[in-house]
This record gives C-alpha cells, sequence and structure tokens, in this order.
C-alpha cells in the first residue's frame, strides 16, 4: 500500500506517543570532518540568530535512541518530501527526507542541508537516519536489531546532549568585543539608556488575556487519526484577521513566500515593536523612536509562527474534545498535552491556544507594498547589518569608536588566551 504524507503522518503521531515501543540495538557513524564542518556552520549561525552575542555555543544533539523511537521531532520546522517503498532489516519501509524550514535553527535538523530517513510502515521506528551536509553524511544511525516492546518513560521533553568543552582563544576574542560593543551601545545608545532607566514611553496599562468560549456545536466530533491528517496537511496562507494575546493585540496578515505584517495595538512592553513585516527580502520593525530594516530574515521568535505551523502541534498527544462555532466557522476543540487548542475543521488553521487566538480572518493583501513598513515623518531609518550595534541611534564617529576599540580588546584578549594555550 503507497502511503500519503497524511498516512505517514499518524503512522508517526502513534509511534511518537505510544507508551510501549520496540527496544533497538544501532550502530552510529560519523564523518569527524564533516561533524566539524557542521559545528562551525551552527556557530556561525547562532551567532547569526543573536545579533553575535553568542560565542562557543555548541548545538544540542538529541540522544539516539530517543530520535529513531520516539520521531515527534518531524512534526518541528521540517520540509517533508515522501519517496517510495523500500526494504530494512527485511521489513517494509517508506522513504521520508525532511528540510529545514526555519530561519531560527537551533537543532540539528535546522542546520543539515537535509535528513534522510527509513519509516518503518508497521511500527513507525525510524530504521534509519541519514543526516546530509555540504553534500555528505555526517553522521547515520541504523537499527541492526529490532527487541521485544518495553515501556517508555512517560514525560515531556526529550533529552539531549552537548559538547563539553571550553572557550577557544579566537572565541576569547569574540567574547571581548561583544561586551566591549554591549557595554558601549548601553552607554550611548539614547534608545537604550531610555529604556533601562524604564522611561522609554508611558507603559500601558495591564489589560489582563480573557480567553474565547466558543459554543458547541451538535454533530459528529472527527476521529484522532483524521485531526493528525489534518494539521499534517495544513498549509495556512493568504490569512488576515484581528490576533489577540497574553502579550500583544493586534492586525495580522499572512501571504506566501514567508511574508507577513503585524500592527499592534497593544504590544509587549514600552519598548518593543509597533509593527513588523517582512516582504520576502527585508525584516522591518517600527520601534518607538526609529525604524529598523534588516536584510534578512526575522530571526526571533513571532507569534505567527503558531498560526504558519499548525503540524507542530503533533509533537504532543492530541484528545478530540467536541466541536464548536468559532465566529461561523466550524472548529474542533483538542486537549493538546495540557492545554486547549481549537483548530479550523476545513483548513487545520489552529485558532486559538492557551496564548493566543484569531479572530475577524479573512483574505490577506496582495500588493508587496503593505508588506514593507515606512517610517513616520521624522522617524529615523536605521538600516542594520545584525551585530550589536546594528540598529543603535549611534553618530558614524563615535560608531566607529566603539568598533575599533572592541578590535583591540578582543585581539588582545584572544592574544592572552592563545599564551595561556587555548
Amino acid at each position: 500500500m503507497r502511503m500519503d504524507e497524511g498516512d505517514l503522518a499518524v503512522l508517526l503521531y502513534r509511534a511518537s506517543h505510544a507508551p510501549r515501543r520496540p527496544g533497538v540495538e544501532l550502530d552510529v557513524e560519523r564523518d569527524e570532518a564533516v561533524e566539524a564542518a557542521l559545528r562551525a556552520h551552527g556557530e556561525a549561525e547562532m551567532r547569526r540568530v543573536t545579533r553575535g552575542l553568542a560565542v562557543g555555543m555548541e548545538v544540542p544533539e538529541r540522544n539516539a535512541d530517543e530520535l529513531l523511537r520516539r520521531p515527534g521531532w518531524v512534526f518541528d520546522d521540517l520540509r517533508w518530501e515522501l519517496g517510495g517503498p523500500a526494504q530494512a532489516l527485511g521489513r517494509a519501509v517508506v522513504r521520508l527526507t525532511l528540510w529545514p524550514e526555519t530561519v531560527v535553527p537551533v537543532l540539528r535538523e535546522h542546520l543539515v542541508d537535509r535528513t534522510e530517513l527509513l519509516v518503518d510502515v508497521e511500527t513507525g521506528l525510524l530504521l534509519r537516519l541519514v543526516e546530509v551536509f555540504g553534500g555528505r553524511p555526517v553522521r547515520t544511525l541504523t537499527v541492526r536489531r529490532i527487541g521485544p516492546e518495553e515501556a517508555v518513560p512517560d514525560r515531556e521533553g526529550e533529552t539531549f546532549s552537548v559538547g563539553d568543552r571550553s572557550m577557544r582563544a579566537p572565541e576569547v576574542g569574540t567574547a571581548a568585543r561583544m561586551t566591549v560593543l554591549t557595554l558601549g551601545r548601553m552607554a550611548f545608545d539614547p534608545s537604550m539608556r531610555r529604556l533601562l532607566r524604564g522611561r522609554e514611553v508611558p507603559a500601558e496599562p495591564e489589560v489582563p488575556f480573557r480567553r474565547t468560549d466558543p459554543e458547541p456545536l451538535d454533530g459528529p466530533v472527527p476521529s484522532v487519526p483524521e485531526v493528525v491528517r489534518l494539521l499534517a496537511l495544513a498549509r495556512p496562507s493568504d490569512l488576515a484577521g484581528t490576533l489577540r494575546g497574553e502579550f500583544a493585540d493586534g492586525r495580522f496578515a499572512v501571504a506566501d513566500g514567508g511574508r507577513f505584517r503585524l500592527d499592534f495595538t497593544r504590544s509587549a512592553g514600552p519598548a518593543a515593536a509597533q509593527a513588523e513585516s517582512y516582504d520576502g527580502e527585508r525584516h522591518y520593525r517600527l520601534m518607538p523612536d526609529r525604524l529598523v530594516v534588516d536584510p534578512a530574515p526575522p530571526a526571533l521568535f513571532s507569534p505567527l509562527g503558531e498560526v504558519r505551523r499548525p503540524r507542530g502541534e503533533l509533537r504532543r498527544p492530541i484528545a478530540v474534545l467536541d466541536l464548536v462555532d468559532w465566529e461561523g466557522r466550524r472548529a474542533v476543540r483538542l486537549a493538546v498535552g495540557g492545554d486547549t487548542v481549537v483548530v479550523d475543521a476545513g483548513t487545520g488553521l489552529v485558532l486559538a491556544n492557551p496564548y493566543l487566538e484569531l479572530h475577524d480572518l479573512g483574505p490577506a493583501p496582495t500588493d508587496p507594498e503593505f508588506y514593507r513598513l515606512r517610517a513616520p515623518e521624522g522617524v529615523p531609518v536605521v538600516e542594520t547589518d545584525g551585530g550589536p550595534l546594528g540598529d543603535a541611534l549611534l553618530p558614524p564617529p563615535l560608531r566607529a569608536g566603539l568598533e575599533g576599540a572592541a578590535r583591540v580588546v578582543g585581539g588582545l584578549a584572544e592574544g592572552v588566551a592563545r599564551l595561556l594555550g587555548r
């Protein structure tokens, strides 16, 4: 029987949340040269995501046994490419290739070029996993024997490991440079000084987030496998509406190509962005005193992540509660882990979770200019390079002086570290 993506999602969901799973014996192969290249790439990406502040950080690695026997991680920010049937250990398997689809790479599966899997069509176990980086396999996990079923500890989360090592001399130098730049910005950037003093703008009144209690509907509720298929196949786009959340309220629009726009009516704090957008090429943040333009996709968390990736709900066990009416939409109320989540019964769109609700839904604007923020009159535009001083309001001579001082201090720190044998 040939599987489609929904069938495979049901199989992997069951394998992820089954209380008992077959034990396995496995072989692990690594290419140390490719591993070193991947590690360097991971460190560079962490510096990019943290605007140059992360130094000497290693990418956490999932426990190999859990990686194969608890495949819920495949519902993360990964694009699936379903291949044909094959054989492994004399068992029928299906090929699945995972391609990273995130601008916030925090795990190995986000940093490699792709991950190739062989999925047992009977148990949902991953019988083989190959990580490919730079066109070469970096780590290969292969099950050589499947044992009897055994109980799996019932716990939230997964087990990770990271490298245990001291900072190398170049990393000591980088840390020193970042410290000088960060302290310099705290001292001289007027926006940062006002923020640290708590006088950026008057604080907004506290408004408690009250969740909507939708009306139940009559009719048969879908089964868990049907809901799993719905969430796995959902591809929300061309959508606009009102966002109400625990930390912010506003209007939103989600279009193709990763484009989005958020206009906040209540923000996360007095110094937070008043609006944010991405036009497919540049990321815009309208702050209280400047418009920041970054020539890269947004690298920080956005509430729209919950909207764009319904499949992520499948990482936790699901129970179907009832059918409800959500502003004229037929929706399914679910218990996901310990949370209540409402999902559109037709599209799989997550309409509500404990932190966020979507209302007044309609099509997103199609005009590309809508996704490009403009600075109000008198508000400066700051083109950032992504570094610690990237969006700072600093005169060019002061910026150059701080960067020069950082280079000197960083060079001295690196030199001392080398003398000490680091």
